[in-house]
């Protein structure tokens, strides 16, 4: 199908800045953009490269000029303290932060993926999460929905 894609087609370009593993949405996305008429340039940023891919003027996502950029975030990939007994999300807050203020000085407009699951057990292995790190995930998802706007 992409072979038989007209050169003349206009190009759509997506950019992926994750902590996860995406590649997989690759297919699916190809496929239904080449049945819009659209040629779909696919550009992924590096596994757990945020800043640099955001920042870096050799970064693929800043020489590729995506015209949408799409983020999506795994807790555990942005916090390796997520879990462990006492977390508090402060410093994936600062972390958020800077990544949506850099993205918000981009062109791209940009949609987040992420929803951060709150945990069902709390760090110390009672069925239901202690308040704090369930209370902590839901503001971090409230933070999250106040930069989508």
């Amino acid at each position: 199908m992409y072979a038989a894609m007209s050169s003349t087609a206009p190009a759509y370009r997506f950019g992926f800045l994750r902590n996860v593993t995406l590649e997989g949405i690759e297919p699916y996305l190809r496929y239904h953009m080449l049945r819009m008429g659209l040629r779909p340039e696919l550009i992924f940023g590096g596994y757990g490269s945020i800043r640099q891919d955001l920042i870096l003027p050799d970064s693929p996502l800043v020489k590729g000029c995506p015209d949408l950029l799409v983020t999506a975030f795994m807790l555990e990939e942005l916090d390796p303290h997520y879990g462990l007994p006492g977390w508090n999300a402060s410093h994936c807050r600062e972390e958020l932060s800077t990544i949506f203020d850099a993205l918000a000085a981009s062109d791209a407009s940009t949609i987040s993926l992420n929803t951060f699951i709150v945990p069902f057990r709390s760090e110390t292995g009672t069925l239901i999460a202690a308040p704090d790190i369930a209370s902590e995930v839901i503001r971090l998802n409230d933070f999250v929905r106040t930069f989508v706007r």
